[in-house]
Parts: C-alpha cells; sequence; structure tokens
C-alpha cells in the first residue's frame, strides 16, 4: 500500500465543479476546503493511504457542499430581510390593503426586499389615507352643491311665483 503526504495530496484535490462561480465560495475551484482539511492531517502528523484518497476528497467535497449551501442560505436571507412565507404574507396584507401592522426589519437588514416593502407599504398607506381624505372632501363639497342647487331652485321657484301673482 502506497502512503502520500498529506502535503502531496493538496495539489490533486483541485477539480472544476458544475455549479455557477457565483454561488462558490472559493471560485471555480474547490480545492481549498480540502487542502485546509488535508494540511490539518499533515500538522497532526497523519499520512494518508492512497485508497483513502477518494474517501477524504468525498469528506473535503461534502463539507464544501454544506458550507456552499449554508453560504447560499445567508445571503439569499440577507437580501430577502427574512424567509420567502413571511415575505409572501406581508405581500398578501398589503395587496388585500391591510395596513394595520407595521413591518420590523431586523437590524442590519435595512438594505433588504422586506425593507423596501415595508417602505412601499407605508407609503401605500399614506396615499389611502389621503385618498379617503379627498373623498370625503368630494362627498362634501358634492352635498354643498347639491343643497345650493336646491336651495337655488327653490329661491327662483318662489320668485316665479311672486311674479305670478304680482
Amino acid at each position: 500500500m502506497r502512503f502520500y503526504p498529506a502535503l502531496v495530496l493538496v495539489e490533486k484535490v483541485s477539480f472544476m465543479p458544475l455549479f455557477p462561480a457565483s454561488l462558490l465560495p472559493f471560485g471555480r475551484n474547490l480545492w481549498l476546503p480540502a487542502a485546509m482539511l488535508l494540511a490539518l492531517l499533515l500538522a497532526l502528523g497523519f499520512y494518508v493511504p492512497a485508497t483513502d484518497f477518494a474517501l477524504l476528497l468525498l469528506v473535503a467535497t461534502t463539507l464544501a457542499a454544506i458550507f456552499m449551501l449554508w453560504n447560499a442560505y445567508a445571503n439569499l436571507r440577507r437580501t430577502l430581510g427574512g424567509s420567502a412565507d413571511e415575505i409572501h404574507a406581508q405581500m398578501i396584507r398589503i395587496t388585500r390593503g391591510d395596513f394595520s401592522s407595521d413591518i420590523t426589519v431586523s437590524s442590519g437588514m435595512e438594505n433588504s426586499m422586506l425593507a423596501d416593502l415595508g417602505k412601499m407599504q407605508k407609503i401605500l398607506h399614506a396615499q389611502a389615507i389621503a385618498h379617503k381624505l379627498s373623498e370625503d372632501a368630494m362627498r362634501a363639497s358634492t352635498e354643498h352643491l347639491n343643497e345650493a342647487q336646491r336651495h337655488a331652485h327653490r329661491s327662483a321657484t318662489s320668485a316665479m311665483s311672486v311674479l305670478r301673482i304680482g
């Protein structure tokens, strides 16, 4: 059985994954996590049998994949500002016109989608209030106009009756 020092194996661990480069924390080569694991083994004085190289590579790749998935999850959560279900629930509330409760955003999430949704909610709430006030003012003006028209009609009818009598 051939044994390789862990340092020699570091050079053999570079490979090209099938993931987009934006999702990879170390670019297109994922040799760094494997290299760190092998360097740890070397530092501890271990030698790796050549037959265990595939297992070691599998462990390093699995750890790198877990790290990448966690990193992607954290980036997505940071971008959204919360869970997708929470954002969806807030969007449903806003589309139904329910502005009763403010959308709270945790610190560090001020530039997230949830924060922008909260700003939009406040703007829409202010516009809804302004729209209601405008409708109320228009309704009051319409009532005043109708009352003035009724009064003018009564005055004109009264004046006509006075002219007919006289």
